[in-house]
């Protein structure tokens, strides 16, 4: 098992997440965290070496785990580079700022071995604050690939992701021209290939805090347009193949993804202050998604402010 956590952080959470793979009850593994451009490289190896004292053996702990700095390319570069440090039968991907509960590895290394013909696994998970504080969960549902990939089911969290490196060998790693929504990408690519198994414990922290990519002001819309394209594109290299199934799927789930962004466009502009700045956005946001799905769009434009009036009255009524 390779564990790869790519950083460009100063290790503010590295500690922690670095103190939970030594955690593992699993034994086997390896782990390489990729400096991809952190502001204070010492400081990344201090948060390191903090976890490594702290464990019972800290020369072998050690001898565990490498820090690789590269050239600053992004987060896809990062981890394909992890990847190529290693050489186990599964991988295994921690984000700097999110950590593990000890029989994480454990758990997912038997549900791959118990399904051979499964790509990956994936776990559910909560969420948690900057302080660790967890405020939500995530299930891990029995899904088929045909049901991922119409986007019925949920893509797996990377943190709560296992891969077989010869299937992710396969299909290929990260693509490095993404910088957001690389991960789903290459699950897409991976779901094509076969099946994901399930391991429906909570095994996984999910840290959303203020540096979180994740917790952007644009978060949703630049994820929305990277999985647009990347959908785009798989949709055409099914067709190109013969594979009407994918296709068909890939459409339906690139349709549910604008139907959600048009529901979220219409929360935006009902949710405007009405500055000068707040208008042009509201405009964008009519214009792409009227643009994409004009029913969905007005349906949920519509439905959400009904909901509002019927508040409001209700506030005032006291029914």
């Amino acid at each position: 098992m390779d564990v790869v956590t790519p950083t460009n952080r100063s290790g503010e959470f590295m500690r922690e997440a670095t103190a939970s793979v030594f955690g593992q009850s699993h034994a086997h593994w390896s782990y390489v965290i990729v400096d991809n451009g952190s502001p204070d490289p010492a400081a990344l190896a201090d948060a390191v070496e903090a976890a490594v004292g702290a464990t019972s053996d800290p020369h072998h702990s050690r001898s565990r785990v490498t820090i690789e700095r590269i050239q600053t390319r992004g987060i896809s570069a990062g981890r394909n580079h992890g990847v190529t440090q290693g050489t186990g039968d599964y991988v295994a991907f921690l984000d700097d700022d999110d950590f593990w509960d000890p029989d994480y590895l454990e758990e997912m290394v038997a549900a791959l071995e118990a399904e051979p013909d499964a790509v990956a696994a994936y776990a559910a998970g909560r969420f948690v604050d900057e302080a660790g504080v967890p405020f939500g969960e995530w299930k891990a549902e029995p899904a088929s690939r045909a049901e991922m990939l119409r986007g019925e089911q949920p893509f797996p969290h990377i943190p709560a992701f296992v891969v077989r490196r010869r299937s992710a060998e396969r299909v290929g790693w990260f693509d490095e021209s993404l910088h957001r929504a690389e991960d789903m990408e290459f699950m897409c690519r991976l779901l094509i290939e076969g099946e994901f198994v399930a391991v429906p414990r909570v095994l996984v922290h999910y840290r959303r805090h203020v540096g979180a990519e994740t917790v952007r002001s644009d978060a949703i819309r630049v994820t929305w347009e990277a999985s647009e394209r990347f959908l785009s594109r798989h949709i055409l290299d099914a067709r190109d193949r013969g594979d009407s199934d994918v296709a068909g799927h890939l459409i339906e789930n690139r349709r549910r993804a604008r139907r959600m962004f048009a529901a979220h466009e219409a929360g935006k502009v009902l949710r405007a202050h009405r500055t000068p700045r707040e208008l042009g956005e509201v405009w964008k946001s009519i214009r792409q998604a009227m643009t994409l799905d004009p029913i969905g769009f007005l349906a949920s434009l519509f439905g959400q402010a009904g909901g509002r009036i019927r508040n409001r009255v209700a506030a005032v009524t006291g029914r």
